[in-house]
């Protein structure tokens, strides 16, 4: 075997030479499993009860060609045991199948929706008292009353009409909805002042009452506006789904199974290995085009690369880099855009797309993008240092002086770091000595 586990040594192969690691404390889930991967060929089978153990088994039998794990687990859940799988360079690539249940906890819920700053939220089917009690929640948060406007997003017309009658019983009066979340987000936009409260749909067309929860946070004029949620049983399991994702998942299964679903899931995540890897040289040769100048063929490869796999944001952000060296930084933004939308927890995403904005003069953009990127990225030394470089192009001294004080506490080594806050510090003893104030 190679050091690295692929997909591509996978496909083809017959069942029978096929290592599956299966991983679940539920006896007679395990079992039941096992016996539907025995009747689908697949001889060689461990198993593992939790993800703890899983995770030993994988570092002492270099083996295993593909991963079948529960969520709910004790030790280590399958979430975290594939955290662990996609951190491990000869292990990132392994195919990983999720099972889970429906039955998702509350919990899971308010921590995600907490992590996006939502104010309150409301499970579907509710009653009268339930939605005047999360009503009374979030405007006590708010300084204004009824007498201004109420936006209401949900593609549901019965349930909007019924959540507009609640409020016109509340005794609001300014009442605006929308059947989706981007048009709200338009209204919002213009509108931020006379907005008293929003209340959003979790599911919707176009944008999403999560992704609007989260575009009216980052925006200033918005951040402080009371969001409620609006949600179902039913999307607590697409929650569990989205976490997932978020480690790079390759299929999941819903409990109870059939054994024609289980064979449908693994070979679409065969499939999916195989098709990442073909996206992956797409892009390194897009890469390597951009390298030695060729613009057209590096767009070619980029493009190849996004029609088999349309969320493959570092496909976008070749093409943004294909419009930067062509010398159309205004071009190139949207690209960035979308990378970053769709991995926002790229560092490289975000800096490409803050000096797409720097060389278009938008100096604010780029350091409100940075300070964005602070709220999602594990690493945040590179965004520090850019976000210092544009406070202090912009003469903002002090706030620079911070951040390179932090880089330097994470990366004591940077020397590029230590050299700009000396010539900041200058800045600012001469701004001092001259009489100018703080700079």
């Amino acid at each position: 075997m190679t050091d690295e586990i692929t997909a591509s040594n996978l496909i083809g192969r017959p069942r029978e030479e096929l290592h599956v690691l299966l991983v679940d404390d539920d006896d007679g889930v395990r079992k039941v499993t096992e016996d539907y991967l025995r009747n689908l060929g697949y001889k060689k089978i461990t198993l593992c009860e939790n993800g703890a153990d899983a995770l030993r088994t994988l570092q002492k039998d270099p083996t295993i060609d593909l991963i079948i794990s529960d969520w709910d687990m004790p030790l280590m859940d399958g979430h975290s045991l594939l955290t662990q799988v996609r951190g491990q360079e000869r292990l990132k690539h392994l195919p990983f199948v999720i099972i889970t249940s429906p039955k998702s906890k509350e919990t899971d819920k308010v921590m995600m929706a907490a992590e996006s700053f939502v104010d309150a939220y409301i499970v579907k089917p509710f009653r009268l008292a339930t939605l005047q009690e999360k009503l009374d929640s979030v405007l006590a948060q708010s300084m204004h009353g009824p007498q201004n406007t109420v936006v209401v997003a949900d593609d549901d017309p019965d349930a909007r009409a019924i959540v507009v009658e609640y409020l016109k019983n509340f005794g609001f009066k300014r009442i605006r909805t929308f059947e989706n979340g981007e048009d709200a987000f338009a209204f919002l936009a213009d509108n931020a002042a006379e907005t008293n409260l929003i209340i959003a749909d979790w599911e919707m067309p176009r944008m999403t009452g999560v992704e609007l929860l989260v575009a009216c946070k980052n925006r200033e004029s918005l951040k402080d506006t009371p969001f409620l949620i609006i949600t179902s049983q039913t999307s607590m399991e697409s929650l569990k789904v989205t976490r997932a994702g978020q480690g790079s998942v390759d299929a999941y299964l819903l409990k109870p199974f059939t054994g024609d679903l289980l064979k449908e899931r693994i070979d679409s995540a065969l499939h999916l290995k195989r098709t990442e890897k073909i996206v992956r040289q797409f892009g390194e040769e897009g890469f390597q085009n951009l390298d030695r100048g060729h613009f057209k063929a590096a767009r070619t490869s980029f493009e190849k690369a996004l029609k088999l796999d349309a969320k493959y944001s570092d496909g976008f952000e070749g093409m943004g880099d294909v419009q930067m060296k062509s010398g159309s930084p205004a071009l190139g933004i949207p690209h960035y855009q979308k990378a970053v939308a769709i991995n926002p927890y790229s560092v490289k995403h975000y800096l490409k797309l803050s000096h797409a904005y720097e060389a278009m003069g938008e100096m604010g953009k780029a350091i409100s993008l940075m300070q964005v990127a602070l709220q999602y990225v594990e690493s945040p030394v590179d965004i520090r240092f850019n976000l210092a470089r544009l406070y202090h192009k912009k003469n903002v001294h002090y706030k620079a002086q911070e951040e390179l004080q932090e880089v330097l506490k994470l990366d004591p080594a940077r020397q590029a770091a230590q050299q700009l806050l000396e010539e900041i510090q200058r800045d600012i003893a001469a701004a001092k000595k001259g009489g100018g104030g703080q700079p």
